[in-house]
Order: C-alpha cells, then structure tokens, then sequence
C-alpha cells in the first residue's frame, strides 16, 4: 500500500510538472509571436488554466491587422478570446467569445456578425505555429448607422507552414472568399497604391506624362468611355434595377441546370456572364469570388542568424533572407470580369525590387477598363475645383502639368481615366494570347532592370498616360 501511494504521488507531481511546463510553453510560444510581430498584433491579458484535464488559452484586447497592403486598412479587435485543447493535444480550437468589432485608420469603429460561430483552429510544432485555419459561414460588418460595408457568404483560411531542407522554410497560404460585397479592384488600388503614387507625386518620383492627348474633365471622358468601341457600353441602370437583374439571371441559371444537367449552360444564364451594367463602381451590387493558392520559400542566408519563423511575418524578413513567392492561382471573379494571376518572383537581398515573371489573364477586360475609368474618375470629382485646372490644360501645357500642387493627384486620375481604355488595348494587342474581350499581360523583369509589360517597359507605358 506505501508503495502504491508513494508511486501515485510521484505520477501526480510528475503529471502536474508536465502539464505546467506544456502550458507554460505555450505560453510563451504565444507571447513571442506576438512581440515579434508587434507591427501587426497585439495583446491585452493572456492566461492559461485548464489543470488537470485540459489546456485553456485565454486572451483578452487582441488586436490584428493583416500584414498586406491590400487587406491592412482595418484593425480587428477580439475583446475576449478561448483557445481549447486535450491534454496531450498541439491543436487548440478558437471560440469568439465576444463581439468582434473592425476599426478604420480614421478610428470608426464597425461591428462583425457572423451567421455561425466560425471554426477556428492552431496548431503548435517545435516552438512555433505550423498550421492556423478559419472557417466562416457568413458574416457582415456594419458601420455605426447600421450599413453593411463589407460581407461574405464564406470565408476559408488555410497557413501550412514547414522547415524544408537546407532550412528553407516554406509557408503555404490557402484563401477562398465567395459572394464579397464592399471590396473590388477600386479598393485593392487605394489600398496598395493610392499613398505610394501622393507621395510619389509630390517627391517627383511619379510625374505626369507629357504625350499628346490633352487632360480631358471627367464628364467628357464619360462620353468617350461610352462611344468607345474598345469598351463595352454600359446599361444605363439604378442599383435597384442591378440588383434586381442579377437576382433574375441567377434564377435563370439555376432553373437551366435543372433542365440540362448534363449539357452545357448557355453563356447568357451563368452567374459569371450576368448582364450588369460594366460601369457600376458599387461594391455593394456586384458581388466577387476571390481564390489565393500561394507559397513563400525563404531562404536564409548562412552567414546571418536565422530568422524566427511565424506566418504573419513573411512581410516583414530582412532583405538579407531571399524569399521565392510561388502564385500557383490567384483569382478574383464576378458578373463584369475576371482576373487570373500565377507566376513567380524573388525577392533578393542586393536587388531593391523583385524580379521573376507574372501572367496575368483578363477576361472582358472592356468591362474591367469601364469599371477602372468610372472608379476614378469619381475620385477625381471629389475636388470639384480640379475640373476647371483640368479643361484649362491644353496639350501644350502638359509638360508643367506634374508641377500642379494641390490638385496633381485629381489631375494624375483624370488622365488614367481618359487614356486607360486606348493604352489597355494597345498593350494586350501586344501579346499573341490575347483575343476578342480576353487580355493576356505577362510582365517580367530581370534583375536590376526594368520591368517590361508584354515586352514593353514601364517606363514607355507610362509615358503614354
């Protein structure tokens, strides 16, 4: 019997000292991706409790934003957070335990809600996360009155990381997102290239052209869009009578997939060749899809000490680490277009850009130029005082244009919009893939020299704007 006791006892405390070492691990596991990732996150509280039977994860005040330019213009705030696991378990299931909410750089503050409580898990390996996946239902983000400004009908997230040989280390990145409202190809420009190109404007690094076509104010360009036969002419719609189409074309298509299963479905009842008007600049009315089959292999450098790995901090290796960013698919799709893009590039330590190739494939691309020149030349419009600077600039004044001040970024917008469709064509006619309303652009650069769009440089196809 002492011996049974005694023996029991030492299994209790040596039960008891692995629990609160595993936990006490994972602790700091987690307290470590943070601090290394303080850029982008950032904790209230974190507590572990769950003894004996369970590990528990509690976080409170976590704040995140996602490190890429076009996804990091809104912070997500989790106020109470549960991470739950075996005892013997790596793998911990994420419960939301309180509202999650999204805040804006200007401070607005917008709640989440979900049609279902998402599934969430991480997994732990070797001192780091190896795998994170999310699993929506739905949800929308309403801003203070009420108004949804972003949703989805599904959202899935898949990060599978490992260490490779030679201790590469490789991150694979898995996004599907269907029926998105509030975001398209307007809010990816603003997102990763509206504050680059202001600034560039106003150091001089950007410039605006001096070819021969005149600026041109807004309300013509409109016209010109609209009399072009290299751009579809849109329907002359209200986003009711949109909405309304788009409802009616989906019944359509479900009804003749029920009729011919077997056959193929007429282009005219597809979801993806849905009549809507191609200038809708609403992100509320058309509805995308978006797919991201990515990988980034780094590869450390000898000589220097080896980066810690965490998946969120891909953007941000020092230089001094090459990274190959293999696109095996990203695609973004809905009733106007398409846009398809694979490739790949590297990213080396003594070369500031990265060099690789990408292929790029648009189809309706008419639709895509209209939606293009409608979005900005409704920023343009904005500073209602850049239209008489606009119609006073004639063709022989061009060449001082890049020195307005106030209003260069008005300006550099209205020439994007009067030329886009003319040069967008120009361009695709380049390449022997494209065809009919189908663009091909494959743009490669080789190291430390220029990039070259269906072997043209970017400098000429910039100049013609």
């Amino acid at each position: 019997m002492i011996k049974f006791v005694i023996v029991l006892v030492v299994a209790a405390l040596s039960y008891s000292v692995f629990w609160f070492f595993k936990m006490g691990q994972v602790e700091k596991q987690i307290n470590k991706f943070i601090s290394e990732n303080g850029s982008n996150i950032s904790a209230g509280e974190i507590s572990v409790s769950g003894f004996p039977l369970m590990q528990k994860v509690v976080i409170k005040d976590l704040k995140f934003t996602i490190p890429n330019a076009l996804l990091d213009k809104r912070q997500v705030i989790i106020k109470n957070l549960e991470a739950k696991a075996g005892i013997f378990s790596s793998d911990f299931a994420v419960a939301l335990v309180e509202q999650v909410s999204v805040q804006d750089i200007d401070g607005s503050v917008a709640n989440v809600e979900f049609s279902k409580e998402p599934e969430i898990m991480i997994s732990f390996s070797d001192g780091r996360i190896s795998k994170f996946s999310y699993n929506d239902f739905g949800y929308r983000i309403f801003d203070a009155e009420k108004n949804v400004i972003y949703a989805a009908a599904n959202s899935n997230v898949v990060i599978d990381s490992a260490v490779l040989e030679d201790e590469k280390i490789s991150t694979k990145i898995s996004v599907v997102a269907r029926d998105i409202e509030g975001f398209g190809v307007i809010d990816a420009y603003k997102n990763a290239l509206e504050k680059k190109i202001i600034d560039g404007l106003k150091t001089g690094e950007i410039a605006i052209g001096n070819a021969t076509t005149a600026l041109i104010p807004p309300q013509i360009q409109n016209e010109q869009v609209q009399n072009s036969s290299s751009v579809a002419t849109p329907k002359v719609e209200t986003p009711a009578q949109a909405v309304q189409a788009q409802q009616t074309d989906g019944q359509q298509n479900i009804t003749s997939q029920n009729q011919a299963q077997n056959q193929e479905t007429p282009a005219a009842t597809t979801a993806e060749n849905a009549e809507v008007p191609a200038t809708i600049a609403d992100n509320s009315i058309v509805k995308s899809n978006f797919t991201l089959d990515v990988e980034y292999v780094l590869t450390p450098n000898k000589s220097e000490q080896q980066v810690p790995f965490d998946p969120t901090q891909i953007q941000e290796i020092p230089l001094q680490y090459a990274k190959l960013v293999k696109i095996n698919n990203l695609d973004f799709s809905n009733p106007l277009y398409k846009i398809v893009i694979n490739g790949e590039m590297n990213v080396l330590a003594d070369d500031n850009l990265p060099s690789g190739g990408l292929s790029i494939k648009v189809e309706k691309i008419d639709n895509l130029v209209s939606q293009l020149t409608t979005g900005f030349t409704q920023m343009a419009e904005k500073d209602k005082t850049v239209v008489s600077a606009i119609t006073d600039v004639q063709s022989s004044d061009l060449a001082s244009a890049g020195n307005i001040s106030d209003d260069s970024y008005q300006v550099f917008l209205s020439r994007i919009s009067a030329n886009l469709s003319v040069i967008a064509k120009e361009l695709a006619a380049k390449n022997p893939v494209s065809k009919e309303d189908v663009a091909q652009f494959d743009v490669r650069r080789e190291k430390n020299l220029d990039f070259l769009i269906n072997e043209t440089t970017i400098r000429e196809v910039l100049g013609k704007f």
